[in-house]
């Protein structure tokens, strides 16, 4: 029996409430797999799948409208209370969207993978309430579309990373990995803005050094282990280099220097300087000091690249 049909098969036993303490359930998992340690993951899924055990009761005890059936009112309850922090977490990512229209789309559902999509469509200005001066003309209105799993409340709002460097989290969940004391890996998927209008998604880790501090992206586990060690010194081919103009690219490598994450930066050029090959320090500067959106990745960035600094 694999460990995913034996995980199934414990929802219906380990989950009830003969079995309410974490202690318990990680006990009955281990005799059902007749083993002395649970595989990595396996103890919080087991508490996610309970939680859902535990409000599913709950809202059946709770009377509802009249003639209408539990078992029909459940998923839409479910669906609106997943629903609910996905879009406050979205709000403050503050992904750019059409000036004229725009909608959120959220889809839910067991077995979904996670992802994001976004489309562009063109309407008559009249229908958005611009004057009859622009007849003729059509405006832009975009949409973006979420899809999550049904635990997202416990696999991603739980854990406090639905946003993690002004980037949306869909998806987390522990990664096997060898770690040290202290620290958290957990393998996710997040959305980092695209050109105009566009979401793209990436999908790989989230490191945590210590309880308590930040998370970081890290796209490999060789990324992590990077994260995992010291700093790397900057030398000087980088600030000759960013003399010329500062690339995509460059800017990852400095940001990799003084420790900050490649999906962080390349978030944060697709949002500052859209659809650009190179800016120059000058322009770099004014960026760092105009805008509020992660300052200190910015002026870390500023740091490593300006020699004037």
């Amino acid at each position: 029996m694999t460990t995913t049909t034996t995980t199934t098969a414990l929802c219906g036993a380990a989950l009830c409430h003969v079995l309410p303490t974490p202690a318990a359930r990680r006990a009955a998992a281990r005799t059902a797999l007749g083993c002395d340690r649970l595989p990595a993951g396996l103890g919080d899924e087991l508490d996610a799948a309970h939680a859902r055990c535990v409000e599913r009761a709950r809202l059946e005890a709770t009377p509802g409208p009249a003639g209408e059936p539990v078992t029909r009112r459940w998923p839409q309850v479910r669906r609106d209370r997943i629903a609910a922090p996905l879009r406050a977490a979205y709000q403050r990512c503050g992904y750019r969207a059409a000036a004229h229209g725009h909608d959120l789309v959220i889809r839910v559902g067991a077995y979904s993978a996670p992802g994001a999509s976004s489309d562009v469509g063109h309407v008559r200005p009249q229908s958005v309430g611009l004057p009859n001066c622009y007849a003729g003309y059509s405006v832009a209105q975009s949409e973006h579309v979420l899809t999550v799993r049904d635990d997202y409340r416990e696999c991603v709002v739980a854990r406090g990373v639905d946003v993690v460097d002004g980037m949306l989290t869909l998806d987390a969940r522990p990664a096997p990995h060898p770690l040290r004391p202290g620290e958290s890996l957990l393998a996710a998927t997040w959305v980092r803005q695209g050109r105009g209008t566009a979401l793209a998604v990436e999908r790989g880790y989230l490191y945590q050094s210590a309880p308590g501090a930040g998370w970081t992206h890290c796209e490999t586990l060789r990324a992590v282990r990077r994260a995992q060690g010291p700093v790397v010194a900057v030398g000087d081919r980088l600030r000759a280099s960013a003399a010329r103009g500062v690339s995509l690219a460059l800017a990852i490598r400095a940001g990799r220097a003084c420790g900050l994450c490649a999906a962080g930066v390349r978030d944060w050029a697709e949002r500052h300087a859209p659809g650009r090959e190179r800016i120059s320090l000058d322009e770099l500067r004014s960026l760092v000091s105009e805008t509020s959106d992660r300052h200190e990745l910015a002026s870390r960035l500023l740091d490593v690249l300006d020699p004037a600094v």
